[in-house]
């Protein structure tokens, strides 16, 4: 399942994921912790990496996690505020 659509509530989130906008990710973060869901990374791409800063995350041997600054999708440039909030949650 992506970061974005969890399961119901006492179903741990297992995800596998490519990432997307680091605001849609920071709030489904905070949801996640609000909640006290368990976050199973499987293969985390960008955002969802915010996983991390959860007290009920879990990654595994096999789990492939992959990290790069914040960009805007459509000229590809940097964007510092993003990648300053993304890695911060770390």
């Amino acid at each position: 399942m992506t970061y974005l659509s969890p399961p119901p509530p006492n179903v741990p989130a297992v995800i596998i994921d490519g990432g997307g906008l680091v605001d849609q990710y920071y709030k489904q973060t905070e949801i996640y912790r609000m909640t006290n869901q368990v976050v199973k990374l499987v293969n985390c791409r960008s955002a969802c990496t915010m996983a991390l800063s959860l007290p009920n995350a879990c990654v595994y041997p096999h789990s492939v996690l992959k990290f790069h600054a914040a960009y805007n999708a459509n000229t590809k440039e940097i964007v510092a505020s993003e990648t300053a909030r993304l890695f911060a949650m770390y």
